[in-house]
């Protein structure tokens, strides 16, 4: 019985972890709801990494926007790079108009149109069908094949 105890201390170490970390992302999404930005980022910045891709999502946008925290677009490219690379529609969208605008990257229409594109593929998130239909009235059929062909390629991580 006695070489039980520490895998018991373990497990029991583990699944509190496990509680608080869950305890933090319920509390910032309490305080997200209550529009308390500022203590939705405090509670999942250090387990965001780590969390859901909803949850690395909203910390990205939240800092793409300045809610929360002063507007900082590398903070917001990392985090929504991190959901987007998992699939994230919203986040994928983001990163398109990142991506167009030149918000924490260099502007490049190829791959604004990539995540703009694999972001439309969620039917919920027309507004990424239509700025990707947009941004390729700006494109050669070169560029938009390019992107295409990126999209297609795509897997998440």
């Amino acid at each position: 019985m006695r070489r039980l105890a520490p895998l018991t201390v373990l497990l029991w170490s583990l699944a509190s972890s496990a509680c608080f970390a869950g305890g933090d992302i319920e509390a910032g999404w309490n305080a997200f709801a209550s529009k308390d930005f500022r203590t939705a980022i405090r509670l999942w910045r250090p387990i965001a990494k780590h969390s859901d891709a909803k949850v690395q999502f909203t910390l990205g946008f939240l800092y793409r926007v300045g809610w929360g925290a002063p507007q900082d677009f590398e903070e917001a490219y990392k985090w929504l790079r991190m959901a987007a690379d998992r699939g994230h529609s919203y986040a994928q969208s983001n990163l398109g108009f990142m991506y167009k605008d030149g918000e924490a990257v260099q502007a490049n229409k190829v791959l604004a149109h990539m995540w703009l594109n694999l972001a439309a593929s969620n039917p919920e998130n027309s507004a990424a069908a239509e700025a990707r239909d947009n941004l390729a009235k700006e494109m050669t059929a070169a560029q938009i094949a390019q992107a295409q062909t990126l999209a297609r390629e795509w897997r998440p991580k």
